[in-house]
């Protein structure tokens, strides 16, 4: 079974840099199982993340197609329209210079939407959509488990074997890794704070208030407050100098050409723990290794990085619904405490 595997491609159906990191393990997996040099991608949305922050992952291991609408395969009753992207199918195939995929991996459920996936020609086919009941082959799967969890678990299931999940990065490139050492004094205890969510609709941070006061409560305990933060956010990160003794901002003291996702995860290696909100951050320090406490709001936990053994996970859904944005410094303290 996957016999020859030459050609894969795998589809997400998210945009968001969060949404590329995550399935980094099963590129990493894939890599080694099939002795594959590349392997063809479709992301949704305006960034093309492999493409430009990402490029560096793995010497261009990914390849993304990137002539299709920006919705490609999201079909409703309300995108009737996008039906007509069965359409995409040859042209997808011939634009990599093959007669079909041997492998299509869907990491996505909506069932629409895996029907026009799977229309691209191939000759495997995985999608978690109906339990996994449109996959060829087929196998019935009722646990419900991450995004990157359930294609290892399907694997698992039809190849008869344990995976030993590559969760965090292989290969990082040395220049990064090298830029990162410069920037961490050996002796030191470094805690990471993540605190900036992505987008703008979506509530999900600690108040400023709160976040100092936490940075403060760590410096009092010999760490240094190490925010990963863009600078994009100065008025945050004039105010968190201002009233945080000892706050770092690695990033922004690092070579200006080198500053992207990759060197995030470099930096990562080098905290010893981290707070971080549900965000491309958290990603990040999930490929770095880095333990982490992550706090989300309702039930989102199947966003998390894959390597659970190195996260303690707040979900407001099992705290009475006490929201991320209501926690104050002792909630988030009384949780990190014993983990960090």
């Amino acid at each position: 079974m996957f016999d020859n595997i030459k050609n894969i491609l795998l589809y997400n159906s998210g945009g968001g840099l969060g949404d590329s990191l995550i399935v980094i393990p099963i590129f990493q997996w894939l890599k080694i199982k099939f002795n594959i040099q590349k392997i063809y991608y479709i992301q949704n949305g305006i960034d093309k993340h492999f493409e430009n922050s990402l490029k560096d992952y793995d010497n261009g291991f990914v390849h993304t197609i990137d002539f299709l609408p920006q919705d490609f395969a999201f079909a409703t009753l309300k995108r009737f329209k996008n039906y007509s992207h069965f359409k995409f199918g040859k042209q997808i195939v011939k634009s990599c210079d093959i007669k079909k995929f041997d492998l299509i991996i869907d990491t996505q459920t909506r069932i629409n939407n895996s029907l026009i996936v799977k229309s691209i020609p191939h000759q495997y086919f995985i999608s978690p959509s109906a339990k996994f009941i449109l996959s060829n082959p087929k196998k019935l799967i009722l646990n419900s488990k991450n995004i990157c969890g359930r294609i290892f678990y399907y694997f698992e299931k039809v190849l008869n074997l344990q995976i030993s999940i590559p969760a965090e990065i292989n290969n990082l490139p040395k220049k990064y890794t090298d830029e990162a050492s410069k920037l961490f004094e050996i002796n030191n205890k470094y805690i990471g704070f993540s605190i900036t969510g992505g987008h703008p609709s979506r509530k999900k941070e600690f108040s400023m208030e709160t976040i100092i006061n936490v940075a403060n409560y760590f410096s009092s305990k010999n760490y240094v407050p190490t925010f990963l933060v863009e600078e994009k956010y100065s008025d945050r990160i004039k105010n968190i100098k201002q009233k945080v003794k000892n706050a770092y901002f690695p990033e922004h003291l690092a070579n200006h050409f080198l500053r992207n996702p990759l060197l995030t995860i470099a930096i990562g290696k080098k905290l010893n723990s981290a707070i971080s909100i549900d965000n491309g951050v958290m990603h990040m320090l999930g490929l770095a290794g880095t333990k982490t406490a992550v706090f989300f709001n309702k039930n989102s936990e199947k966003f998390a990085p894959i390597n659970r053994s190195k996260l303690k996970i707040y979900s407001s859904y099992k705290n009475k619904n006490k929201k991320v944005e209501d926690l104050n410094s002792r909630d988030i303290i009384n949780f990190v405490k014993d983990f960090i």
